[in-house]
């Protein structure tokens, strides 16, 4: 509940939470620029709290909630919290702005033409789109902090923007309720805060930068909660977290960014589901027509996301098993693996979603067909990532292989390496003036590097990698010695730590046998 009051010249605005004891509320009043004596404290905070508690026994006063989405009564969506029994409870959101934004404006026919429309045409990708407006309140059921959804079309006309709309008013305004291309990544991470439960859309992704910046988003939608910040008063904000599908169309495919954001593993790819959308031009419509025809959905939004929001609340376990079922089915048809999770996470909700839509009678869905489609994609995902990505030992050991190829410049070839006892050296190549960083020895056949300059070269090109990547190579047979790498030369560099890499195992020589020749 909100008060007004006015205090000197200064007016007031806040909510009663913030009179819970006389230290909060001399805490609100400072920021006013007011004070009161204590007594004064004391018998303000007194009565605020008489106050509160009076209307909650009228039942005058209703919650104030952060977030949408699922909460321990039931269902919040647009002002009300759609409680388990089947009744709702006038709820309020902070931000006026968010919920004007999502709240149900007109009725629910028009929207209904709309969606039922695109879901005629054989436009399997967009039907996906759809889905994800009633996938995204599933998500939560799975044990998964967020699925990742993204449609790719090189050409227009796939219909994947106005799929996008007419999906965004499932919940909200399509005008102001998808996420702008130039938002900021914290608005982004408050955006999903706030929507926790309900889907978030983001269209026209085209810029390269516009891609990277999404990609690293990626991996905050993947641990699902929003960065930590500190008030104005030096306390801890509490974090916005959230259980929810990202849509994001694109014209570029997200792999080829991630491959050159997140280096080759496929860490990044599994957590995007991606699809294509082929150009189907609408035979019933021209362009005009179906400009005017979808602007309903502007008009006509967050009606069906009321009725959803309110059929879950009733029916909160029949939903959970009935995405839990469909997960199993999958998992155990397409006998998918851990780090496949997140795609399985995506198809299970949209099926789900889908079929709920069609159940409540909201829209109708295809699901068999759907699912045949969602079945090939993920089938077209798994090769390409059994042929693009290198396993982790293999992507760890080709890591050095890289290393050596650069720093080629900083290299020493010699016919021993340097190690205890009295060694004559033989330096086959050694036109470098600085520190070496690499050494070969041909007859011991090992190839040495400075671990130094190693794991900043690593850490430089891959970010966070360094301790799984050297775990992987010394699983392999590497072994870390103290050397000076550069003995039978003129250029001191004195001993340190090293890698040594023996060209005897198998591993290393398979990756490093041509570059020491």
């Amino acid at each position: 509940t909100y008060v007004k009051f006015n205090m000197g010249d200064k007016t007031i605005n806040t909510d009663m939470t913030q009179f819970g004891d006389p230290r909060t509320t001399n805490t609100l009043l400072a920021k006013y620029n007011r004070t009161m004596n204590q007594p004064h404290i004391q018998e303000l905070t007194r009565l605020m709290n008489a106050w509160t508690k009076e209307l909650e026994e009228r039942k005058q006063s209703h919650p104030m909630v952060s977030s949408l989405g699922w909460t321990k009564d039931g269902f919040h969506y647009g002002g009300k919290i759609y409680n388990k029994d089947g009744s709702d409870t006038p709820a309020f959101i902070k931000d006026q702005n968010f919920h004007d934004t999502f709240s149900p404006h007109g009725d629910i026919g028009p929207w209904q033409q709309c969606a039922n429309h695109i879901l005629s045409q054989p436009r399997h990708a967009v039907w996906c789109i759809l889905a994800a407006a009633f996938a995204s309140p599933l998500v939560t059921f799975t044990g998964s902090v967020g699925a990742i959804l993204s449609v790719v079309s090189r050409d227009t006309g796939t219909g994947k923007s106005t799929a996008m709309r007419v999906a965004q008013a499932v919940w909200g305004n399509p005008q102001g309720g998808m996420l702008a291309v130039d938002a900021t990544d914290n608005a982004v991470a408050h955006r999903l805060g706030t929507l926790t439960h309900l889907p978030a859309y983001w269209d026209e992704v085209r810029e390269k930068d516009e891609v990277q910046k999404f990609i690293k988003t990626i991996f905050r939608i993947a641990q699902g909660i929003e960065k930590q910040r500190l008030t104005s008063s030096i306390q801890e904000r509490a974090v916005g977290k959230w259980e929810l599908m990202l849509t994001v169309a694109s014209n570029e495919a997200m792999r080829d960014h991630i491959e050159q954001v997140g280096g080759s593993s496929d860490a990044g790819m599994a957590r995007v589901y991606e699809i294509y959308a082929a150009p189907i031009k609408d035979e019933s419509m021209d362009d005009a027509t179906a400009r005017h025809f979808y602007s309903k959905a502007s008009k006509n939004y967050g009606c069906a996301g009321a009725e959803y929001a309110a059929w879950l609340a009733q029916n909160e376990a029949s939903a959970k098993d009935l995405v839990n079922k469909i997960e199993q089915g999958l998992a155990k048809a397409l006998m998918t693996t851990s780090d496949e999770r997140f795609w399985l996470t995506t198809m299970s909700t949209l099926l789900a979603g889908a079929f709920l839509a069609n159940k409540i009678g909201i829209c109708k869905f295809n699901v068999p067909e759907l699912k045949t489609y969602l079945v090939e994609q993920f089938h077209e995902m798994r090769t390409v990532k059994k042929t693009k990505y290198e396993k982790p030992l293999d992507h760890s050991v080709s890591m050095v292989a890289r290393f050596i190829h650069e720093f080629k410049d900083f290299t020493i070839k010699s016919d021993l390496m340097p190690m205890k006892g009295k060694r004559t050296y033989k330096i086959m190549r050694n036109a470098i003036k600085n520190p070496p960083s690499v050494r070969i020895a041909v007859t011991d056949k090992i190839i040495r590097v400075v671990q130094r300059d190693f794991e900043q070269w690593l850490y430089g090109q891959y970010g966070a990698t360094v301790t799984h990547v050297m775990k992987d190579l010394t699983d392999q047979g590497m072994k870390r010695v103290r050397s000076s790498i550069d003995a039978g030369t003129d250029l001191g560099g004195g001993r340190q730590q090293c890698l040594d890499f023996p060209l005897t195992n198998q591993a290393f020589k398979k990756a490093l046998g041509d570059l020491a020749d």
